[in-house]
């Protein structure tokens, strides 16, 4: 057996030649590369440590994956999508929605053809399938003229939202025409309302961030007024009322034990049923009201408190004019008068009336400026296209 010191004198002569083909081949390398007329270089020779561990000229490189699909391969389809309102920030129903393809993402990729489409009764509509590419879209709706993006690039696998498509109001109008869009539009913004809720649980149905919103009809009134006071929440806030004036013993009269509170809990719930459905359903439809509080958004601090504050005193008539808040006022005073029904003897009926008509209008007046100043901020299901009073707009009646 050799020793190693004589094993190793044997193996020296193999390093040497490994190490000497090695050096051959790069010279070789280095050789092509200058003779080369554009100057590429060739990838560089393998070292001998990597001889060593069996790596083949060649296996480190990798083709870079491609940026763009090959010429003729399909890319992932996108949409293009979004909201149809006229110049008011009215919704715009079953508009029509053209899209034309206007050039191809991939090169040798044949134009795909025109898709047509309609928006939903929310105005809102998506174009999905579409080929990636350079895209017009048109926006035709019956009463208004037209919009048209003429350059709207759609990415493979891109959702695009095309925002600002407003569509100017016609001046040659029928008054037919314009009342069923009305009441569309108006039917539309108080499906939005009924999902407007403050941390996603208190509701917050009455507040509306259309500054310019369509005027509602008596049924409509009538439900909006009822979705809220039989909101699972009115149920719980009745319940703390009488809870907290079962602490405190007042109203004695009902007594401090079970029977007491139930009292308490039913008085409660019926002055809010009652005076809530008078103050925004039967008096607003009587005098022609709107009994919404409109978000201003707009304007100076003291601007917007002002609004919030004179919004308990004054509202907005069907015609689109300020007037006395008459529904809000004597809303809060004929529920006064019928709680004395219900509620222990002791107080007169003028007594409960004007107390509970100067409580309801500064309690009115605080909530206005919580809606003003707080409750955007921490509300959910706000439409998107309400964004309160545009900048130098004045109110303007949808119809008279």
């Amino acid at each position: 057996m050799m020793s190693d010191s004589r094993l190793r004198r044997s193996k020296l002569p193999l390093l040497v030649m490994a190490t000497a083909l090695v050096s051959v081949a790069a010279g070789a390398q280095e050789l092509v590369a200058a003779s080369d007329g554009r100057g590429a270089a060739l990838p560089d020779a393998p070292s001998a440590v990597a001889i060593a561990q069996g790596q083949l000229p060649g296996q480190a490189l990798a083709a870079a994956p491609a940026q763009t699909p090959a010429p003729g391969q399909r890319a992932a389809a996108g949409s293009i999508y979004g909201d149809v309102v006229d110049n008011h920030n009215g919704l715009v129903p079953g508009a029509h929605i053209k899209v034309t393809q206007q050039a191809a993402l991939v090169p040798g990729s044949a134009l795909a053809p025109p898709v047509e489409f309609t928006s939903d009764t929310a105005g809102h509509f998506e174009v999905a399938n579409l080929q990636p590419g350079t895209w017009k879209v048109e926006v035709a709706a019956e009463g208004f003229s037209n919009f048209v993006a003429p350059r709207v690039v759609v990415r493979p696998g891109q959702r695009y939202e095309l925002q600002g498509v407003v569509l100017n109001i016609a001046e040659a109008l029928t008054e037919v025409n314009v009342t069923m869009t009305i009441e569309q539009v108006a039917e539309q913004e108080i499906h939005d309302e009924e999902h407007q809720r403050v941390l996603a649980i208190f509701p917050n149905y009455n507040t509306s961030y259309v500054w310019n919103a369509a005027p509602l009809t008596v049924s409509q009134k009538v439900r909006l007024s009822m979705h809220s006071t039989l909101d699972p929440v009115s149920f719980v806030t009745a319940a703390i009322i009488a809870g907290e004036q079962q602490v405190q013993s007042t109203y004695p009269e009902f007594g401090d034990d079970a029977t007491g509170y139930w009292k308490r809990y039913g008085a409660a719930w019926t002055t809010t049923f009652i005076g809530h459905n008078l103050g925004y359903a039967v008096l607003p439809s009587v005098f022609r009201q709107d009994p919404r509080y409109f978000y201003m958004g707009t304007g100076t601090v003291k601007q917007r408190a002002v609004h919030a504050v004179l919004s308990s005193v004054l509202c907005r008539g069907n015609n689109g004019k300020t007037q006395f808040n008459a529904s809000h006022m004597f809303g809060n005073f004929l529920a006064g008068i019928i709680s004395k029904a219900y509620y222990p003897e002791g107080n007169s009926y003028a007594k409960l009336a004007v107390s509970n008509m100067i409580l309801g209008t500064l309690g009115t007046s605080g909530v206005n400026l919580f809606r003003e100043f707080g409750l955007r901020h921490f509300s959910t299901g706000t439409p998107a296209y309400g964004n309160g009073k545009p900048e130098g707009e004045k109110v303007e009646a949808k119809h008279p």
